[in-house]
């Protein structure tokens, strides 16, 4: 009599090599979008920062006097990621995370010459990246300085 087919010992074998397979394969894919999530935040952020420091550059190119070190709200401000997601109720939601903008200005003039005035302008935004509960997440901070001269 001949015996044809799986033994139980060679099915719970590839029962066990398929679901290592699978898991490994979900942790891929998790870091994946884990990765994905922090560009797209870390760009958000850049974006942001750049509409903040042009804003102070034309404050500064217009004659304003700002000196110092400054962050217009004190606590943070909500960073938002996405505008086009929507949430249950089918309503437009955004996507944000904790942030917060500070920026430092510094006259520079070298003594005896009338057109060197400048300003050095020193912005930066500090961001919490805590990608939907995948990781810990941690404050992350990205900077810009410029020079600016008022114009007369």
């Amino acid at each position: 009599m001949k015996n044809e087919g799986f033994t139980l010992v060679e099915i719970l074998v590839s029962i066990v090599i398929i679901g290592i397979s699978v898991s490994s394969l979900s942790f891929a894919i998790a870091r994946g979008i884990q990765h994905h999530e922090s560009i797209r935040l870390k760009h958000a952020a850049y974006l942001d920062l750049k509409r903040f420091t042009e804003f102070y550059r034309s404050k500064l190119a217009a004659g304003y006097a700002i000196d110092g070190t400054h962050s217009p709200a004190q606590d943070q401000y909500c960073l938002k990621t996405r505008s086009t997601s929507q949430d249950d109720f089918g309503v437009n939601a955004t996507d944000c995370v904790d942030a917060q903008r500070t920026y430092s200005v510094e006259k520079v003039e070298r003594p005896g010459y009338e057109l060197s005035k400048f300003y050095k302008l020193k912005t930066w935004i500090r961001y919490k990246e805590n990608l939907n509960g995948l990781n810990e997440g941690g404050w992350k901070t990205l900077e810009f300085e410029t020079h600016q001269i008022p114009i007369k």
